[in-house]
C-alpha cells in the first residue's frame, strides 16, 4: 500500500510535497534521478535577456553548508522557450517556471509570453536573487512587491508563487504585500 503524499498549495495540487528549487540541479537532473518521482520541478530562473551569470567559482562548500553566486545564468526568455522548455515539458505533471525581471513591467511581459506555452503549471516570481546587482530590491519594498505581483496576475491565468528574500528585517510586510497583490502562494525563502 502506497501512502497518499499529495498536498495542496493554494490552487496548485502536488502529487507529493517534494519540489526541486530553481537552479539547484543546473542541467544534470535527468542524469541523476527520475524527475517524475518529484511533486514538481521549478526550472532555473529565466530573465528577459540572456545572462552569462557570475564568473566562476560559483559554488563553495563551507563547514556549515555552501555558498553560491550563480548570477541568474540563462538563455533569456526566447532562448529558454526555443531551446529548453520543450525538453522539460515531458518531465513532470507540475512544471513551475521561475522568472526574474529588472523592472515591474518585465514580469508582466514574460508571464504573458510564457502563458502562450503549453504545460506550465505555475510561475515563480524570483524577486529575491541576492547574487545579482539590485536582485533583492523588489523583495525589500512592500509597494514594489505588490506592484510586481499585480502585473504578473493581470498577465496570466496560471498560478503565481512569489519567492521572498530572507534578507529583510521583517518579512511579514513583504509577504502581506505579495498576498495583497494576488499571489497564489509564497516560497520562503531564497538563498540566505
Amino acid at each position: 500500500m502506497n501512502p497518499d503524499l499529495s498536498t495542496q498549495v493554494g490552487p496548485i495540487r502536488l502529487n507529493n510535497p517534494v519540489l526541486v528549487a530553481s537552479g539547484t540541479f543546473g542541467g544534470i537532473q535527468n542524469r541523476v534521478m527520475d524527475p517524475s518521482r518529484l511533486g514538481g520541478f521549478v526550472l532555473k530562473t529565466v530573465t528577459m535577456e540572456a545572462r552569462k551569470g557570475n564568473p566562476p567559482p560559483r559554488v563553495w562548500e563551507t563547514a556549515g553548508g555552501m555558498l553560491n553566486s550563480i548570477g541568474l545564468d540563462n538563455k533569456g526568455l526566447e532562448g529558454f522557450i526555443e531551446k529548453d522548455l520543450t525538453a522539460f515539458r515531458s518531465w513532470n505533471d507540475l512544471l513551475v517556471v521561475s522568472v526574474s525581471g529588472r523592472t515591474v513591467e518585465e514580469y508582466g511581459v514574460m508571464l504573458k509570453r510564457l502563458s502562450e506555452e503549453p504545460n506550465i503549471s505555475a510561475f515563480e516570481l524570483n524577486i529575491s536573487c541576492p547574487n545579482v546587482s539590485h536582485g533583492t530590491d523588489h523583495a525589500s519594498d512592500p509597494a514594489m512587491t505588490e506592484a510586481i505581483v499585480q502585473i504578473a496576475k493581470s498577465s496570466t491565468t496560471i498560478p503565481v508563487i512569489v519567492k521572498l528574500s530572507p534578507n529583510v528585517t521583517d518579512i511579514v510586510p513583504i509577504a502581506d504585500a505579495a498576498l495583497q497583490g494576488g499571489a497564489d502562494a509564497l516560497s520562503l525563502v531564497n538563498t540566505l
